[in-house]
Order: C-alpha cells, then structure tokens, then sequence
C-alpha cells in the first residue's frame, strides 16, 4: 500500500508546496489516476514501474519541466538511448551519438517500429506538447520502441534501440578567439561557480579588450543564477540598473524550506564563495513557513557593474538552453549591448528553485518552489523560451556547419 501513500503525498506537495499549486490548481487530475492505480492494484499490475508510470503521467499534466519523479531502483531510472536527434519536415536528424555506435551523426530516421516519423508524432501529440517540429524532444519517445529505420549514404537499414546509462556531464567552460578582435564564450551550464570565475581571471582582460564578444549558451542546462552573475559586467554599460515589472514570489512551507536547505548546503560547501546564495539562504530562513512571499533580493533593482567600453555582444540560444540559461538570456537581453541571436530557448524558468522530496524505498519528487511574478499576467516563458532578436530556423545544414557561428561573424563585420 505504500505506493498509494506515496501517490497521495504526492498530490499533497503539488497542491501545497509545489510553486504553481495556486496557478495551475485546476491542472491536475488526482482522481483519474487514483482509479487507475485502484485498477492497477486489484489486476495486480501495480508494480514499481507501473507505479512510476501512473505518477509520471499525473505530473505531465502540470506541463513543468522542473517537476519530475525519480525511482532510483528501476533499471531504466536514468538512462538514454545514446543519441539525440531533431525534426525537420517529417524526417528525425542524428545531432549527437555520445554512446550508440551503430548511428552516426547526419543518419536519417524514418521510422519508429515501421511506424511513419508523421505517424508517431500524431500518436504522441500530447508528450510533443504541440511544440514546432524544430522543438520536438523525441527521445523519451523514441525510447518506447524497438527499432528504427535509418537512411545513411542513400542505404536504408534497420537498427535496433539499445539503452545506455545517462552520463554525468561536467561543466565546461571556454574562451577561444574566432575572428579579428572577437572572442567566442561557450558555457554548457551554470553549475560550477568556481569554474566560472576562473575563466573570467583568466581571460577578464582579453574579454574586456575586445570590442565583440561572442557568448554561446545554445547547450546550456542551467545551474544556479548566481554563477553567472559576474560574466554580466562584461556585456553592459557601466551602472546599469535592471528593474523586473513583476516580483518573483517564493513559497517558503515548512516542507519546501526543509528540502531546499538539504540540497543548498552541498551547494555551498562546493561553492564557499557564492556570496548572493548565502544571502538567499538567509533570506529563507527569516521567512521560514510564511508561504508565498517575494524575497527583498528579487524586489531590489539589480545593477550591474558594467564596463566603460562599448562593446557588440552577441548571445547564442536554442531549444536545448534552459532553466538559468533562460535566465542568463533574460538578463541579458536587458543591455543595449546584446543582440540574441538563434532559436528560442527551452522555456523551463516560470517555476525554478528545484526542491526534492525523498519518500521510503527510494523514490522522489523533485518540483519547483518558486514562481516568475509575469506569469499570471500572461508574461512567462515556459516551453515558448526567451524569443532571439534575430531568428535562425534550424536545418539539417546546421549538422555539417554552425550556420549560426556564420552569421554571426557576418553580422559583426557590418556593426
């Protein structure tokens, strides 16, 4: 019985705890998958992995991906087909094959199980969430089947779908100069604030001695805001107050504060020097069970240091930037400097500040606890993104070139 506890714990913290309990409390449909855990129960099919699916679809609803459930027993709880891909037309594009051999980047995908890409897709209208073809994310999808066909060189084969364990990736962060006076940031989070601060002594005068600067985050899956606060002296003017219309709210329970806090402390004993998520923690703990309430650090005008020098900044976004890298290209669309120039990005930052909640036998909920003030006045940014100031569609041309790295440098000749 205890995964009906679990289930109703569950309902409990997305009613209560959850960010979005007052926005979208008419999101979720409790009822519907307590009967079919009832169901499931009395055939006998309730197992951990049935469990798991039932509460997986429950969240869906909430349409938040800053809200996902963990089992960390089950053989699939992290894995990965070992590729991704993108869509163009009715045809799945090999972008990457960090693991699976049998691909290779370019390959065509035609078919899912002989099933038509097209067709697919009208099956799983609703995980595609109604998402442009350029936005589409397949591979949870594609994971639901067993074969694939692959046009690779003109030949047509069929190659069956392995699933690998998902790899830890590091923080890597880098400068490079790519044409006269320019220098190409690339961040692939926000993780790793030491990391950060490194790069910026290392390079800090190089950056500030350029007059364009190139800033690519199209691969970025976020981290924590702070670590990319300092990077913002470079790409605005000096003094530069920033002013939010809306004022985030933060929903302090006594649950969310518990569970914030366990995983903040790991955080900063990684990052001893992260002054602004000190002051965050603070502000936490005096506001300890008031619920919904907007911290003075989310009130107070932001102001950037800046830089004396003028500069051309460009920032780089796509589909696969998202949570702090949303917020990195909000920030920076501010400056009268940047130009964002790409994709919209994934649009996962509405509700942020990621808590998790440990159950017994190993399972967890990890949801957000924080919400973008703009949202109930229609100004948010999930699965939409941050829209670019220059819009570069996607095609399967940007597998054998960066096109957008093209322009860009195209662009900046003609400033």
């Amino acid at each position: 019985m205890k995964y009906f506890e679990i289930f109703e714990e569950i309902i409990d913290i997305m009613g209560k705890d959850y960010s979005g309990c007052e926005i979208k409390r008419d999101w979720g449909k409790p009822e519907h998958y307590r009967q079919l855990m009832k169901k499931a129960y009395e055939t006998g099919e309730l197992n951990r992995s049935r469990f798991k699916e039932i509460v997986d679809d429950y969240i869906f609803d909430y349409k938040d991906s800053h809200v996902w459930f963990s089992d960390n027993k089950l053989k699939n709880s992290s894995i990965s087909i070992g590729f991704k891909v993108r869509r163009y037309e009715d045809i799945l594009y090999v972008i990457s094959t960090n693991q699976e051999k049998n691909l290779k980047v370019g390959a065509l995908i035609i078919e899912l199980d002989n099933v038509p890409i097209k067709e697919v897709a009208e099956k799983f209208h609703r995980e595609l969430m109604g998402q442009p073809n350029e936005r589409q994310l397949w591979e949870k999808i594609i994971m639901k089947f067993k074969t694939l066909t692959m046009v690779d060189d003109g030949k047509t084969s069929k190659v069956n779908i392995n699933r690998y364990p998902n790899e830890n990736k590091e923080s890597k962060y880098e400068c490079n100069h790519v044409a006269d006076d320019t220098i190409l940031l690339s961040y692939n989070d926000f993780e790793n604030y030491g990391l950060s601060q490194e790069l910026l002594a290392n390079y800090g005068q190089e950056i500030l001695s350029s007059k364009n600067i190139i800033i690519d985050v199209r691969v970025n899956a976020g981290g924590c805001d702070s670590v990319f606060f300092e990077l913002l002296n470079y790409m605005f003017p000096e003094n530069f107050s920033i002013e939010d219309e809306y004022s985030g709210l933060t929903n302090i329970t006594e649950r969310n504060y518990n569970n914030r806090m366990e995983m903040l402390s790991e955080y900063i004993e990684q990052n001893p020097n992260d002054e602004m998520l000190k002051r965050y923690v603070d502000e936490l703990t005096i506001n300890k069970n008031k619920g919904f309430v907007a911290l003075d650090m989310d009130k107070a005008t932001f102001v950037v240091k800046g830089s004396k020098e003028v500069k051309n900044v460009i920032v780089l976004t796509d589909r696969y930037c998202g949570s702090s890298g949303d917020s990195f290209v909000i920030f920076a669309a501010y400056s009268p400097w940047v130009t964002v120039i790409g994709r919209p990005t994934y649009g996962v930052i509405d509700y942020s500040n990621v808590a998790e909640q440990k159950f017994e036998d190993n399972f967890s909920l990890c949801y957000a606890t924080s919400v973008n003030g703009g949202v109930k006045y229609g100004k948010g940014y999930d699965n939409v993104g941050v829209q670019p100031d220059i819009y570069i569609p996607w095609s399967p041309e940007h597998i054998e070139k960066d096109i957008d790295l093209e322009y860009v440098l195209e662009f900046l000749k003609n400033k």
